[in-house]
């Protein structure tokens, strides 16, 4: 009987016909209960257009050398990582599937090593609010420790041709987001001439908590966006933040330069691609026939 991930590779190889060749690798399953398993996988298509696949090598980091290139479908020799050291994040008692997965490839004899990432996420947002502007979360700082220990401990290949890749969970700054949104709000309140001059409410940029999982409610006036624990809800007239100014939003995404960064302890000189696209967590992950006009989520920034 073939398991979902066999069954889901054959579909996503069988759509992707334009490719020469695949190799697969995913972590092989250790039961739900595992601390260590990481669900982590990557698939790599072979474009004939740009090299052929018997100019391709993998390395085998058990017998130290280059193999011929064919495929695999769970963790073997060519592949390295798992799950980080419990002893790395003490800071959190559950970590979820969080871990990494490090191949080596060669292309007409250039290396090229490849990392698949999956770091911590904000497990809430109030907690994340705490960080001063400017300044980074816990989670961040977790995140940037696990990362730091992968690039310390791992030996890379003498062309320093290192990609890196995956599921980072970086989040925009939420205490500045949240300022710039109440800004936002108050501006176009002031243009439109509908600021209440009520001295018994707070103005309607305000924030307000919701009365949930022991959060505490501040205020019960309508407000641009309500953040909980678990909750990061935006009123509908104001997704336009998101979509409509997003280089606005761009200059709040300070964690790349916090944790992908050159420095001295590192030694490696990491950069970004452009980005021309808005931050893409708040959109919402189900519900397709959603209607149009709420194409956000409610649960993080």
């Amino acid at each position: 009987v073939k398991t979902i991930v066999e069954l889901f590779s054959e579909k996503l190889i069988a759509e992707m016909s334009a490719y020469d060749h695949t190799d697969l690798m995913f972590e092989p399953p250790s039961g739900p209960d595992s601390k260590t398993f990481t669900a982590l996988g990557m698939i790599a298509f072979i474009c004939p257009c740009l090299v052929d696949r018997h100019e391709v090598d993998i390395w085998n980091f058990i017998d130290e050398k280059k193999q011929s290139f064919g495929a695999t479908l769970f963790f073997d020799e060519n592949v390295q990582g798992g799950s980080f050291p419990r002893d790395l994040i003490t800071e959190f008692k559950e970590w979820g599937r969080k871990g990494y997965m490090h191949s080596r490839w060669f292309l007409k004899g250039i290396p090229f090593d490849f990392v698949n990432f999956h770091l911590f996420h904000d497990e809430s947002n109030t907690t994340a609010m705490g960080a001063a502007e400017n300044s980074t979360s816990i989670y961040a700082l977790a995140r940037k420790k696990a990362f730091e220990y992968v690039i310390k401990s791992t030996t890379w290949c003498d062309s320093n041709n290192i990609i890196i890749f995956g599921d980072f969970n970086f989040r925009l700054h939420l205490k500045a987001v949240i300022d710039w949104i109440n800004q936002e709000a108050q501006k176009e309140q002031d243009q439109n001439g509908k600021l209440e001059n009520d001295n018994n409410n707070e103005k309607a940029g305000n924030v307000k908590s919701e009365h949930h999982h022991g959060e505490v409610e501040s205020s019960k006036i309508e407000t641009p966006v309500t953040v909980g624990k678990k909750t990061f809800k935006l009123k509908p007239e104001f997704f336009k933040f998101f979509t409509r100014q997003q280089k606005n939003l761009h200059k709040h995404d300070i964690e790349k330069y916090t944790v992908i960064r050159e420095d001295d302890s590192l030694g490696l000189n990491f950069f970004e691609l452009p980005i021309s696209f808005p931050p893409t967590y708040p959109y919402t992950e189900s519900q397709p026939n959603q209607p149009k006009l709420y194409p956000f989520g409610d649960t993080r920034c």
